[in-house]
């Protein structure tokens, strides 16, 4: 009797209270703690249904009481999980019921605060690269990340960065005050005008990296790159880069070796540091100001004695531009444009055009959502001209990812044929080399000259990012 009044009453409940071997939505079962912080509790558990382990965010009592953040926080969450980007801790799961929980990617290995205390080696500008990198994959998507710190940055087993509590605790549309009229985020990595009650904003998340960067350089970072770290973390936002876009182009620009990195066009970088080179970079910014001047002068010229007819250089400045670039002028600047619709056409893609890494990344984000979106098509032709312009700009992690996202366009587009030699030339870039086997192996029994044996469709690459891997493009995990 007592058995089968057991067997009615179906599984025990789970504990009150977080504890190990305490299941989460009928499949998450928790190990251990790995952290605590203010608004949650983060536990390493396994997922019983894939058979993986994963990190649990649980969110406090006092936040799951509040119905306002939980509606954002069931929006917030929704969008977190389908961000995917090599550089970004990768959302699962998640659940807004009684104990709202997110579930995670684990990754092993301590994150940058412990790197920084024990001293240990780090590439700063591979770590710029990438913090960027995934800063402007999640402003995209319209998320702010709010809280940019040392202890928000994992360091995974290949020393790849990767970016985690983003748009969940520090919501893009949330209120910039909480309950008890504290401002969100970390003050020492805090924008000056956040401090002052000033709204959250892409320049506020650029401060926090610059600061982050700026503890991480110690006196190891080459000056051009200390110029756009400088700027990062300049106290009157509207001297910063405009966007993370701007800002990593600007340190693509600092570590190619053509010297410091201007990331807005109103606001050249001097450098604090090294005092006696300031007047050097100044003169190198005129330089380089007078041969822009030079150049524009020349195509006008060359315009104006009848070197291709108007018709043509308005079409190619259009068939440049539109669909392919994002179009900010924050990004690229007005005077790279101008330049750019004087240039002659002859129905290539403009030389100067070709070899800007910043712009062929952007193509790539195009592509990318394209992709997302399944309009296979339509992402073809700009993924085409954002391989044209990394090839051979010295990106070629950004040009590893916009081959992979053309590979696998095409194959999605049913063009298999068409995929492998793309993928085939993948290959030649030591990143990621698995995600880009599988891919090819998929094209190649689709095209009928070989078998596959995937169990899971790879991701398109989204951001460029030196270290982030080879996703699809911009990084497959």
């Amino acid at each position: 009797m007592g058995s089968t009044d057991h067997a009615m009453a179906g599984p025990p409940a789970d504990p009150p209270l977080l504890a190990s071997g305490r299941r989460l939505g009928g499949r998450y079962v928790l190990q251990r703690p790995l952290g605590r912080g203010g608004m949650a509790a983060v536990w390493l558990a396994t997922d019983e249904r894939l058979g993986r382990p994963v990190a649990i965010k649980v969110l406090s009592d006092t936040i799951a009481a509040d119905r306002e953040f939980l509606s954002r926080f069931r929006r917030e969450a929704k969008l977190a999980a389908r961000l995917q980007h090599p550089n970004l801790v990768q959302v699962y799961d998640f659940d807004a019921g009684q104990r709202p929980y997110l579930v995670m990617e684990y990754i092993e290995g301590g994150d940058l605060a412990a790197r920084l205390a024990a001293g240990g080696p780090l590439d700063v500008e591979r770590l710029a690269r990438e913090l960027l990198s995934a800063l402007r994959h999640i402003h995209a998507a319209g998320v702010l990340h709010r809280d940019v710190k040392p202890q928000n940055v994992l360091i995974d087993g290949d020393d790849r960065a990767r970016l985690t509590d983003f748009g969940i605790a520090q919501l893009s549309g949330a209120t910039q005050l909480t309950q008890t009229g504290h401002v969100i985020g970390t003050e020492a990595y805090m924008a000056p005008e956040v401090r002052d009650g000033a709204r959250a904003s892409e320049r506020s998340d650029l401060y926090a990296t610059g600061m982050l960067l700026a503890a991480a350089a110690r006196d190891g970072a080459p000056a051009a790159l200390w110029a756009v770290i400088d700027q990062l973390r300049d106290p009157i936002p509207d001297r910063r880069p405009a966007t993370a876009t701007a800002a990593l182009a600007a340190v693509e620009r600092s570590t190619a070796g053509t010297g410091p990195a201007v990331a807005t066009e109103r606001f050249p970088i001097e450098p604090p540091r090294p005092p006696a080179r300031r007047r050097s970079l100044l003169l190198l910014a005129v330089a380089a100001a007078l041969i822009a001047l030079a150049s524009a002068t020349l195509a006008v010229v060359r315009w104006a004695d009848g070197d291709g007819d108007a018709g043509e250089r308005s079409g190619a400045s259009a068939a440049a531009g539109d669909p392919s670039r994002s179009g900010s002028a924050n990004d690229r600047g007005s005077a790279s444009g101008d330049q750019e619709a004087a240039s002659p056409s002859d129905g290539t893609e403009p030389a100067a055009s070709a070899a800007d890494p910043a712009d062929g990344a952007s193509l790539n984000d195009q592509g990318f959502a394209l992709i997302n979106e399944g309009r296979y098509e339509e992402a073809i032709p700009i993924l085409r001209r954002a391989v044209e312009r990394l090839e051979g700009s010295g990106d070629q992690i950004t040009y590893g990812y916009a081959l992979f996202n053309l590979g696998h366009a095409l194959r999605l587009a049913g063009r298999p044929e068409d995929a492998i030699p793309i993928l085939e030339q993948r290959l030649q870039i030591p990143d990621q080399l698995e995600t880009v086997e599988a891919e090819l192996a998929a094209a190649r029994a689709e095209a009928g000259t070989g078998a596959v044996d995937t169990t899971e469709e790879p991701k398109p690459e989204k951001e460029p990012k030196p270290g982030k891997g080879p996703k699809p493009g911009k990084g497959p995990e």
